[in-house]
């Protein structure tokens, strides 16, 4: 299996949700809109999910939280495959700060605030 890139994954995802919602792409364009990011047209949204490699529209960090919010999904939710196999649930954790994919783990949760870390 080819390995994805995040926005190929990002564009699947939302694909899938906003189908799975019965919305066309101009509601979701609407929905984008309407929480302040008009820059996600109902053109952009066939460019992510339909354009081909070297033409899809590239997911910036603020369209992610933005189909995020619009979708009404986490995040993480659009980054990683809802796929129950192990790899998928070791990205989901690692995205959601939970763990460490590899390497050293006092790194990785170094940057987690003293307040917020819990120890497995």
């Amino acid at each position: 299996m080819a390995v994805q890139t995040a926005t190929r994954v990002v564009a699947e995802r939302v694909r899938e949700v906003r189908k799975r919602r019965g919305w066309t792409m101009a509601q979701l364009a609407e929905r984008c809109a309407a929480i302040g990011a008009p820059q996600i047209t109902e053109n952009a949204l066939e460019n992510l999910e339909y354009g081909r490699r070297g033409t899809r529209r590239a997911v910036t960090v603020d369209d992610l939280f933005a189909l995020a919010v619009a979708l009404d999904i986490a995040p993480v939710h659009l980054l990683v495959t809802p796929d129950e196999d192990e790899t998928s649930a070791r990205r989901r954790a690692w995205v959601r700060g939970l763990d460490a994919l590899d390497g050293d783990p006092r790194l990785y949760f170094s940057q987690v605030p003293h307040a917020e870390f819990r120890q497995a």
